[in-house]
């Protein structure tokens, strides 16, 4: 494993030869053990000088430290370690069971307004967290350490059980997760322009042009700087039209290392975007919310449903992960718009459908959309597509899917 600064063991205990032997499979190479037991302080194990931390100190200088105690003890010795000078950051492997947010944990979510740790979901009614851009200049180094102070306060709570901004969230499970900082997904949702007017769609623009202004570069590089950005992260395109976007290069040069998982509506075909999307843990997700050309241009305010399938099936014949969404509305819940849509992922080789609901629906799914739900799902299944639920559909909603499709098998 490549690092800028030597890695060592942390613990030359009973489990530090099956940690290091899996570590080492990794490509992690191995300086030395740094231990406080003052009786193994000083000696060699496992081929490796056993050293105290100050002695690492003096002579490594900046390290990284992976632990090889039990899972159990990953907390006392994170906060032992940050008691005495080690960044958080240089922890590699600090895991901890506990009631989390996979949200909150994990993501960095990027508006006009600034930094939030969530998105308001389902039955979720609290405010997300939060930080502003700092003065108006989205300072990144700024704004990054406020928000995280503030994501480490929140999940800290979240962990001890205490009341927070989050409390009652549906989204807060107990699971395994990092107790340091990293980033796995990023997602870009500033307010730009889109050439539709999906009639579900708040359309937002950002007065002051936001989005021209942001330097996505300079972002993500002192998210890797500061060591903050898991190197299989995720990055998204939300909030307008990325293809259309002035600075899409900008964007696209910032992300060239990540994985991307692209919101966009396949208007405009870009080769580029094409190539990155290929990629394995990459794709493409456009609403074409439609099965015909009619129904298509109700919905989306334009005609260019035979664009979209062009576009579609030219970006799956060079390689690029195709997933098509069908935001359920009252205009495209017929027989004719659904038997289309499937259709359409099959020839433009989709790789996967997704069945969503408007965010801003108030009243619940009704029998006969129900029933169209399920004939997408079993003509997908007829024709080896994948298909998935998005979040707006609530969990006992898919429930009543699925068991309305196993009653009709």
């Amino acid at each position: 494993m490549i690092s800028e600064f030597p890695i060592v063991l942390y613990g030359a205990g009973g489990r530090a030869a099956f940690e290091k032997e899996k570590a080492e499979a990794c490509g992690y190479n191995f300086e030395c053990f740094v231990d406080a037991d003052i009786n193994k302080q000083e000696t060699v194990y496992l081929g490796l000088p056993v050293l105290s931390l100050e002695r690492a100190k003096e002579q490594l200088g900046n390290f990284y430290l992976y632990l090889t105690p039990e899972q159990k003890r990953h907390r006392e010795i994170f906060e032992y370690l940050l008691e005495r000078g080690i960044e958080e950051t240089h922890i590699l492997n600090a895991m901890e069971e506990c009631a989390s947010c996979s949200m909150l944990d994990t993501h960095l979510i990027l508006t006009s307004e600034g930094i939030f740790g969530c998105c308001v979901t389902n039955d979720t009614v609290n405010s997300p967290p939060n930080v502003r851009w700092d003065d108006n200049d989205w300072d990144t180094e700024i704004t990054l350490t406020k928000f995280f102070d503030m994501r480490n306060a929140l999940r800290n709570s979240i962990r001890l059980g205490e009341k927070c901004n989050c409390t009652g969230c549906s989204q807060i499970q107990n699971s395994v997760r990092p107790i340091k900082n990293i980033v796995s997904v990023i997602s870009f949702t500033f307010n730009c322009p889109c050439q539709l007017s999906c009639n579900y769609c708040v359309k937002l623009f950002d007065k002051d042009h936001f989005y021209l202004g942001f330097d996505y570069k300079r972002f993500v590089g002192v998210l890797e700087r500061r060591r903050l950005l898991a190197r299989d992260a995720s990055t998204t395109w939300g909030n307008g039209e990325v293809t259309i976007h002035p600075r899409v290069d900008d964007f696209l040069d910032a992300v060239c290392n990540y994985k991307l998982y692209l919101f966009t509506n396949a208007v405009v075909y870009n080769e580029r975007i094409a190539e990155m999307s290929a990629r394995p843990g990459s794709c493409q997700v456009v609403s074409i919310d439609a099965g015909t050309p009619k129904t298509y241009k109700l919905i989306k305010g334009m005609d260019a449903y035979d664009t979209v399938f062009a576009n579609v099936k030219n970006y799956s014949n060079c390689g690029a992960n195709m997933f098509l969404k069908y935001i359920f509305i009252k205009e495209n819940s017929n027989e004719d718009d659904v038997i289309g849509f499937v259709n359409m992922a099959i020839e433009t080789g989709a790789k996967k459908i997704i069945i969503a609901a408007d965010h801003f629906r108030r009243e619940p799914f009704s029998d006969e959309q129900l029933r169209l739900m399920v004939k997408m799902l079993n003509m997908a299944e007829q024709n080896g597509l994948a298909f998935e639920f998005a979040l707006s559909i609530k969990q006992d909603e898919r429930e009543a899917i699925l068991q309305l499709k196993s009653q009709n098998d």
